[in-house]
């Protein structure tokens, strides 16, 4: 690249984050200040055998923190933290790159073009100009304030996450990770989330009271979305740590036969469950008092803590 280019759409940008990453031959790391980060990302970084400097904002609530898990896990890799970055921005050896896409799959149409792919627009520089040099500068100065992650910081980010996915849902907004809905026929749903490490006894009941709500005690296929949303509170974990137990397909899952019964008693009933002491707090009355609430019918029994969330989705 020799010239300045107006980059008009997220796949063109796509593209030229590609190519700055395949004419990159030094052993300076390729750096990137992205301030959100969404699904999709930790596949473009860490392809090849070149290093990496990332700093993302992980604390506002925009930031995936499974994606930031799995980058931080490369070991090509160095990501830190800066509350403030906004900003979107790649320097490699082939040239830089300002845009206003974020990383994630909406952002930049990762997976193709479609309804839910913001409007977005940047400007890529040949690696000979003097602002490169200038980015770099600019860049090492963002990297000296920004600070490292730690496992605490990534379980705030899991319920930083989880609202703002939550909030996003109900008020049909889009976010580079979820798009719009129709409002027509939105069922609003409940469950709960805790600000440090859940006790096990509540995910327990979370997780059983998911499955009752949803009809999937003997198996039912369930819609995939809006019952990850009450298993988990909300984040991804808790259905990552059991997602061998499910079978997913074309946005609905299921237990596999092996699992069923396994929550809770393939006839919601605790004492028929594969292990029932993990419910031994609680009684059927319980479970089933929880699961109705998570569809909005009655109260949240006193059994249930945490901290309620609430989000919009189609049932089918």
């Amino acid at each position: 690249m020799s010239t300045i280019k107006f980059l008009g759409t997220a796949s063109e940008i796509a593209e030229q984050v590609r190519e700055l990453m395949r004419l990159h031959v030094s052993t300076e790391p390729i750096r990137i200040a992205v301030a959100f980060w969404g699904h999709g990302a930790a596949e473009i970084v860490g392809q090849n055998a070149n290093r990496y400097q990332i700093i993302c904002n992980l604390k506002s609530g925009g930031t995936n923190p499974e994606v930031v898990r799995s980058i931080k896990a490369q070991p090509n890799v160095s990501i830190l933290q800066l509350d403030t970055l906004h900003a979107k921005v790649l320097i490699s050896d082939g040239g830089a790159l300002v845009s206003s896409a974020n990383l994630s799959t909406n952002g930049l149409a990762l997976e193709g073009v479609n309804s839910q792919t913001w409007k977005e627009a940047g400007i890529a520089l040949p690696a000979s100009t003097i602002e490169r040099s200038e980015m770099i500068e600019w860049f090492e100065r963002l990297w000296d304030q920004a600070r490292r992650i730690d496992e605490c910081d990534l379980e705030a980010a899991d319920h930083a996450w989880a609202r703002r996915q939550a909030m996003l849902q109900s008020t049909n907004q889009n976010s580079p990770e979820v798009g719009g809905t129709e409002s027509k026929g939105l069922t609003l749903l409940r469950t709960v989330a805790f600000s440090g490490r859940a006790p096990m006894k509540q995910v327990y009941l979370r997780s059983a009271a998911a499955i009752v709500a949803l009809d999937g005690c003997t198996g039912n296929a369930m819609p995939s979305s809006p019952f990850k949303f009450l298993f988990c509170g909300g984040t991804s974990r808790a259905f990552n740590h059991h997602e061998s137990k499910f079978e997913e397909e074309n946005g609905r899952l299921k237990l596999q036969k092996n699992f069923v019964g396994y929550f809770i008693g393939s006839d919601g009933l605790i004492g028929t469950a594969s292990s029932p002491g993990r419910l031994k707090s609680f009684s059927d009355a319980t479970v089933h008092a929880a699961a109705r609430w998570m569809l909005g019918e009655g109260t949240r029994p006193d059994q249930l803590e945490g901290d309620i969330l609430e989000a919009s989705f189609l049932l089918k």
